[in-house]
């Protein structure tokens, strides 16, 4: 367990504090932001950079969900639960290689995962979507303001 002192915390606040989202139709994270223990790459999420054509050889695993996903609070990107599930794969020197990607958006509940999933993430060639929820669905979100129509289910646009 790393310790973390008053300073690294204040910073943890600021870097996840000073996130930029767009609400179109559904909360994303803005790609290419960079902050001391926080990295958005280039498809706005969280971690290192990723190709949209999925490599060769590569059996690629989403995790998507909310802020404990996305490790509001963690240390750095390498702290959060789908580094964690990387250093798994890493270690178990598989005839393939697997690429976990942090999909998490804070603040993010079901609904708004479902059409991610549905109109973003599934243009990535998924080969495994999990999610990590529950906490922000039984939070009594107000729902008038979370509700998609049916022109938000047919869009299929990428971040």
């Amino acid at each position: 367990m790393q310790l973390v002192d008053f300073f690294q915390k204040r910073q943890l606040c600021s870097d996840v504090n000073q996130l930029v989202y767009k609400e179109t139709p559904i909360r994303l994270i803005v790609p290419n932001q960079h902050f001391v223990t926080i990295n958005i790459n280039s498809l706005g999420f969280r971690g290192e950079e990723i190709t949209k054509e999925k490599p060769e050889n590569t059996y690629r695993i989403f995790v998507v969900g909310g802020s404990t996903v996305f490790g509001a609070g963690s240390t750095s990107d390498k702290t959060t639960i789908p580094s964690f599930l990387q250093k798994k794969f890493d270690q178990a020197k598989l005839p393939f290689n697997v690429e976990v990607i942090n999909a998490g958006t804070p603040g993010s509940h079901s609904l708004w995962e479902s059409y991610y999933v549905k109109t973003i993430i599934s243009k990535l060639n998924p080969d495994l979507v999990i999610v990590y929820d529950g906490w922000n669905d039984a939070g009594g979100l107000n729902r008038k303001s979370t509700r998609l129509n049916s022109s938000h289910v047919s869009e299929s646009r990428m971040p």
